[in-house]
């Protein structure tokens, strides 16, 4: 081989492992600055570093003790890889069993406590049908009417499920999909990785806050009437 051409292929070499060490570097710098945008929402906060490369917020909003986490998704089959955003509200509700809504499901929901729920409930009229309604406590059921304002939650087409439990609320919403193009044609999986917006963090927190308040009143009432039967 000709001492030039092989000159050329050693700098291209180089080269092409410069710019991929560069893209791995602004590509985890912002995964890192993710959450950047909403996190003045809270009164305090710390952000870590998870083994996915995708960070995980712990902080108190209005008080309340919030965890947000972002759970990359490429299991479903002939759709765009996602990332989801979890906002789990972490405060006690008066209940022992779990119940977990899940929308538009397709059985690749690994990130979603569902499907290791033992019991199928009859979705309540007002709610988008097209879902899965799942506990590991059938009683829950009678009073599942009470909470108003799930079928305002799924209107938003990002929207993809609500739990709750002992431990809290958890809500998950789509906040990025890969770029068709890229996907598609390289099944290469590329995300917008500009910040993920302060409002739609704001609202996703007090959707959380205002089902667990009404949970907890519905808890709590259930108990109470339990007690003096």
């Amino acid at each position: 081989m000709h001492p030039f051409v092989l000159l050329l292929l050693v700098l291209l070499f180089i080269y092409l492992a410069w710019r991929f060490v560069k893209d791995q570097n602004t590509s985890k710098r912002e995964r890192e600055s993710l959450f950047d945008d909403c996190l003045d929402l809270f009164e305090a906060y710390k952000v870590r570093k998870t083994p996915s490369g995708y960070p995980e917020l712990v902080g108190r909003y209005k008080s309340v003790p919030f965890r947000l986490e972002l759970i990359f998704d490429a299991a479903a089959f002939r759709k765009l890889p996602s990332l989801w955003l979890i906002v789990n509200l972490e405060a006690p509700l008066q209940t022992e069993g779990i119940v977990d809504y899940l929308v538009r499901p397709d059985n690749t929901e690994f990130y979603s406590p569902g499907w290791l729920l033992p019991m199928s409930l009859p979705i309540p009229e007002s709610w988008p049908q097209h879902a899965i309604l799942r506990t590991d406590t059938p009683d829950l059921a009678s009073w599942l009417e009470q909470l108003v304002g799930v079928q305002q939650l799924f209107e938003n087409s990002r929207m993809k499920e609500l739990s709750f439990g002992s431990s809290g609320v958890r809500l998950v919403n789509q906040v990025k999909e890969a770029n068709r193009a890229t996907y598609t044609t390289m099944r290469y999986v590329k995300f917008d990785m500009s910040v993920i917006e302060r409002e739609s963090v704001r609202e996703l927190l007090e959707r959380a806050i205002s089902f667990h308040m009404a949970l907890d009143r519905i808890t709590r009432e259930k108990n109470e009437v339990c007690m003096y039967a």
